[in-house]
């Protein structure tokens, strides 16, 4: 009650899936790591994929950069579309993770904008969301984003996912440049 009090419904949701989430991933590295592994933590190398996430949650943002360096990804973060295009001129991305319901510029959208601006050279882009409806898995996988994560999702199954899609990415990238 005190949390409906203070919360909307999508932000009841949203803190639930989180809240759900780090409690899986907690006991499944409690029973998978020794008391002193969190104290390796790794480090990505300067080659290792790039990774842009995009969400208007910090909370969800901050768990997704996390995940990506441990799995040996590199990442940045943005809190909107404008924020994820800006950050998209300044340097060449491998991949982009984006929530499709942010404020001011929603995932769609900002997708859109990276289509019209990179043209071929566009990275995947993955969205996330724990939005299941038919009619946004269509908006989404309509030939703007790659693929669908639906929210919450595990480490394993975000680390597939992006190395599929960077693989095939790579793959493109050799059979237009003609190798």
């Amino acid at each position: 009650p005190v949390l409906q009090q203070v919360l909307s419904e999508r932000e009841e949701k949203t803190v639930y899936l989180e809240l759900q989430s780090l409690v899986q991933r907690a006991l499944h590295s409690q029973a998978a790591e020794a008391p002193s592994a969190q104290a390796d933590a790794v480090t990505p190398s300067a080659a290792a994929p790039l990774i842009l996430v995009a969400d208007d949650n910090r909370i969800n943002r901050r768990l997704l950069v996390t995940m990506l360096k441990q799995a040996g990804f590199r990442a940045a973060e943005a809190g909107n579309g404008h924020e994820l295009l800006d950050l998209a001129k300044k340097e060449p991305w491998d991949a982009v993770l984006m929530d499709i319901h942010m404020p001011g510029m929603d995932g769609i959208e900002a997708a859109g904008h990276l289509h019209a601006t990179m043209g071929e050279s566009v990275p995947p882009i993955i969205a996330m969301s724990a939005d299941v409806m038919p009619e946004t898995r269509r908006q989404v996988l309509g030939g703007l984003m790659s693929d669908f994560l639906v929210k919450p999702f595990t480490e394993q199954e975000l680390v597939e996912m992006l190395r599929r899609h960077l693989e095939k990415h790579a793959r493109k990238r050799l059979v237009s440049a003609g190798g």
